[in-house]
């Protein structure tokens, strides 16, 4: 296999192709994952870069239990995200994406009528647009994001009484709603000049995000330059989902991705300044894969969560009845 992936470039030019890539397989050693790329699908056939419209953009309705269409990867297949039982972090420097790739997952929340979205926004403006489905949210107070906190960890242990009376381990579609956690600049909360409270919202959110999975909690956390004392290992562990957008530099691409990727060969610092939305994303179980993210624009942001907030009390309505 070595001597294969030594001679990828030169077959590459043979073959006329963008690029040639050889993989061991993980399970066989006398076997090699070829992968021939023949165009760049983050661009258009100029060479311009392209934004990818989400195919769920004009959906009615969604189902959170279902895998989300979040990105198209450097094959140019479609990537998707199963939520449920899952954490998500997004990083990288200002600009490169991340706050568009939080946007579909909030989407697909926003969709699905009977899931539950509260955010932590600690600039105000990045989570503005979803405020018409979000139940509950906190800005730049500690006091008000470790009270949100502080009340989901009440919620989820409520949740763990229930599964307990029922004799089951996990939450599922008939138990109740999901709650989605969406925090929007991770680096105010964990960072804050405040070291005590910084430390205590800290600590609760790693109690959900150990927690919470199993009791139908996903948390969606999103910071700008990751770094260690933002993003602490403990923390980030919990995570199954990590997707790299650009980052400055390779340790603030292992914050996201973990210790020892960049070495290997994946790093978001490597990622074109001007390719934005384009990242490394690296699901538990695999390796890191080079995808763009689709993109929603500040109106279909405001028609999403139009159609989720009627939505809501559509099936508010029902339950009154």
């Amino acid at each position: 296999m070595d001597e294969l992936a030594g001679e990828a470039e030169r077959v590459a030019a043979v073959l006329r192709v963008r690029e040639v890539r050889v993989r061991r397989d993980l399970e066989r050693a006398d076997l090699a994952h070829v992968d021939i790329v023949r165009r760049n699908p983050f661009a258009s056939p100029d060479g311009e870069p392209v934004r990818l419209p989400w195919p769920w953009a004009r959906a009615g309705q969604s189902c959170l239990w279902d895998s989300v269409p979040v990105a198209v990867d450097d094959m140019g297949d479609a990537v998707y995200l199963r939520l449920p039982g899952k954490n998500v972090l997004l990083g990288g420097e200002p600009e490169a994406g991340k706050s568009a790739a939080l946007s579909l997952l909030l989407g697909a929340a926003a969709l699905d009528p009977w899931v539950n979205i509260v955010g932590l926004d600690a600039k105000r403006l990045e989570l503005a647009l979803w405020r018409p489905v979000l139940s509950r949210v906190a800005y730049n107070s500690m006091d008000d994001a470790i009270g949100l906190l502080e009340d989901q960890i009440k919620d989820m242990d409520r949740r763990y009484e229930l599964l307990e009376r029922a004799g089951r381990r996990s939450w599922g579609r008939s138990d109740g709603p999901l709650t989605v956690v969406a925090v929007d600049e991770l680096r105010f909360y964990t960072a804050n000049p405040n070291r005590r409270a910084a430390a205590h919202f800290t600590d609760l959110a790693i109690d959900l995000m150990a927690r919470g999975r199993a009791a139908g909690i996903v948390g969606l956390m999103a910071t700008q330059k990751p770094s260690g004392d933002v993003v602490k290992t403990s923390l980030r562990d919990l995570i199954a989902y990590r997707w790299a957008m650009r980052c400055t530099t390779r340790d603030a691409s292992d914050t996201i991705l973990g210790a020892g990727m960049a070495a290997a060969g994946y790093d978001a610092s490597d990622v074109d300044v001007n390719a934005r939305g384009v990242g490394l994303l690296h699901a538990e179980g695999g390796m890191p894969r080079l995808c763009k993210s689709y993109f929603l624009d500040d109106n279909e942001i405001r028609s999403i969560a139009a159609r989720g907030a009627a939505l809501r009390r559509l099936v508010a309505g029902d339950r009154v009845i």
